[in-house]
């Protein structure tokens, strides 16, 4: 798609008021471009806005428990594996083109580096050990990267977000070491990236997770420098983004599991920075974020392994461990802690939540009743459901939501009525995942195909398979599916969900899904998909990397971990076939697993997933 295009398009997502903010802030860019446009400038050289130079920074603020003796010592943060050749321009930011620049690598990977987790881990394994190079290590990295990117030059400031998360990780470190020139020089860019963001912060179709952390860092600087207008400001945004950013039952509007604990780390971070200094959480945040965690406690297996529809960019605001640990438990902690109910077990405690709470905070948590989610559940409102087998060895997840949020759904997939399957928390059934995004459009986009999701898609004249929903860009939708819940039952003995979407209308597709069996080791999944009318269809049945597949006809048995699962075909149709395709279970990385397509033209398939747990 052409550059004009996409504008064109985009330009469509837009209502007057939007249009007439975005030439609002394109004449505070033309201010900026003059002021730093043509020379380097340090955001840690002088706070430029003189109504706030008097702010001095207060670390306690954060609540940090700096007593905390369950550590780690890594001071390298797990970071994304795109492709980024580290040979970005120091182009004025505003004049910078970061999208789909395959010559120069992938933004996201790019931004991670300047999210600055390092030095909050530099900062931490000072503060516990004393030992003086962790210090000068960090204030070398701070200074070479002050010089290297100046103020609004180059990819590290394309993105308010990432300024957000930056200023976040500064104000961090700066509680960890105390005092020291470095700690004046980050409090000086604290307050000019602060200030950046309180007039830049996203709005309208750009408004979704990035507003959520925009704010939550404006709220956070509020309290650490001790400034009203930037707590008021945080407060009211993030109080008038819970319903508009979320549906009623607890699932987030992006549609995507890690964007919502994404969005759910920036309230919770916001929430104890209001409880350290005494002021009262809205009772809506905790009501709606009591809803997030029973959503997001039912979408993982075990607290082990997550089920994750949409994308996922792996992002996170903190890291105080370092390494590689678990985004969702360390959410669903922290939203325990912050709401006093109790969603996960806290067998293991993340590194973030020792440093924000201490042992006695913790322990009380602990003492709670756990949240059951043992049992299956329907979120009808946000569009998610999650079957569950007697002994919790099995989780299913059905995907009739809306696409996306707002008037671009950026992170959606055209995914409609697709399912996916855990046996033992091992991935049977399998989303493709996410891969890239800033980087080789055709690859982003085949990761976002209905041809590669667990439903059914149909075919053109030529066999060329059709999305059910229309890609306007890599982070942009035209025409949307929408889908239509009919019918839900849950018992102990099965589950039984019917849902339609309208994506190939005037074609209908509707998928009725039976879980029967679930309290005996051979439960049934049976997968009936229904069209108004006849037509050439392709239903996609990716698998996990780690299943073997074997063909007998009609029947396909799939092995998984000693764990037998038989696909049996229950309709006559024109063929089976086992292929290899793209599947992404960490950003950045794809590998090659099996895919089983079945071909029909008919107006139904009905298939069984026999499952015989060992």
């Amino acid at each position: 798609m052409g550059k004009l295009q996409w504008y064109i398009n985009r330009l469509r997502a837009m209502n007057l008021q939007e249009v007439t903010w975005r030439l609002q802030q394109k004449r505070l860019e033309r201010i900026e471009r003059q002021h730093f446009g043509q020379k380097a400038v340090r955001v840690d050289a002088e706070v430029w806005n003189k109504e706030l130079v008097h702010l001095q920074f207060h670390g306690e603020a954060f609540g940090i428990n700096l007593d905390n003796t369950d550590y780690t010592i890594d001071t390298t943060p797990r970071l994304l594996h795109g492709p980024d050749f580290d040979k970005w321009p120091d182009t004025f930011s505003y004049s910078l083109d970061y999208k789909q620049r395959d010559d120069l690598g992938d933004a996201r990977s790019c931004w991670e580096k300047h999210r600055h987790f390092q030095y909050a881990l530099l900062a931490k394994a000072y503060h516990v050990t004393g030992e003086k190079h962790y210090y000068t290590e960090l204030e070398q990295k701070q200074e070479d990267w002050c010089v290297q990117h100046p103020f609004l030059h180059g990819i590290a400031w394309t993105s308010v977000m990432e300024v957000a998360i930056r200023s976040i990780n500064w104000m961090l470190s700066m509680t960890f070491c105390k005092e020291g020139k470095i700690v004046e020089r980050m409090r000086i860019g604290a307050i000019n990236m602060t200030d950046y963001i309180a007039k830049h912060y996203s709005r309208f179709s750009s408004a979704n997770n990035h507003l959520l952390v925009e704010a939550a860092a404006i709220g956070v600087a509020g309290y650490a420098f001790d400034y009203l207008p930037w707590k008021q400001l945080s407060i009211g945004l993030l109080s008038d983004e819970l319903s508009n950013q979320n549906y009623e039952d607890g699932v987030n509007k992006e549609l995507s599991l890690h964007y919502q604990t994404f969005g759910m780390e920036a309230y919770c971070l916001m929430a104890r920075v209001m409880q350290v200094n005494g002021t009262s959480i809205p009772a809506e945040w905790l009501n709606v974020l009591n809803k997030q965690g029973e959503y997001v406690s039912h979408a993982v297996w075990r607290e082990q392994t997550p089920m994750e529809f949409g994308d996922d960019d792996e992002g996170k605001i903190v890291d105080l461990q370092g390494g590689v640990w678990s985004h969702p438990n360390y959410i669903l902690q922290f939203c325990s802690l912050i709401t006093g109910k109790r969603y996960h077990s806290f067998q293991e405690t993340a590194e973030n939540i020792c440093w924000f709470y201490e042992k006695e905070e913790i322990a009380r948590i602990k003492a709670l009743p756990l949240y059951d989610n043992t049992q299956s559940r329907c979120f009808r409102v946000g569009g998610n459901t999650f079957l569950r087998d007697a002994s919790d060895r099995i989780l299913i997840g059905i995907d009739h939501a809306a696409l996306g949020f707002g008037q671009i759904a950026a992170h959606g997939h055209a995914d409609a009525l697709s399912l996916q399957m855990m046996v033992d928390g091992k991935v049977i059934l399998a989303d493709p995942g996410t891969y890239i995004y800033h980087c080789d459009l055709p690859i982003r986009n085949a990761f976002r195909k209905t041809i590669n999701h667990n439903t059914l898609c149909l075919l053109d004249a030529q066999n060329n398979p059709i999305d059910q929903s229309q890609m306007l860009g890599a982070f942009l939708w035209g025409k949307r599916a929408v889908c239509t819940l009919k019918y839900w039952s849950s018992n102990a003995e099965s589950d039984l969900l019917t849902a339609s979407h309208d994506g190939y209308k005037p074609i209908i597709h509707q998928r009725r899904i039976e879980f029967f069996g679930k309290d005996s080791n051979h439960p049934t999944l049976r997968v009936k998909d229904s069209l108004s009318d006849a037509i050439a269809w392709v239903s996609t049945w990716v698998l996990g990397k780690e299943c073997q597949v074997r063909q007998d006809g009609e029947n396909i048995e799939i092995n998984s971990d000693g764990n037998c699962i038989v696909l049996n075909v229950n309709t006559e149709v024109c063929a089976i076939k086992i292929e290899e395709t793209d599947i992404s279970e960490v950003y950045g990385i794809k590998d090659r697993t099996k895919v089983i397509r079945i071909y029909g033209n008919q107006k139904s398939l009905s298939v069984d997933f026999s499952i015989k747990l060992e």
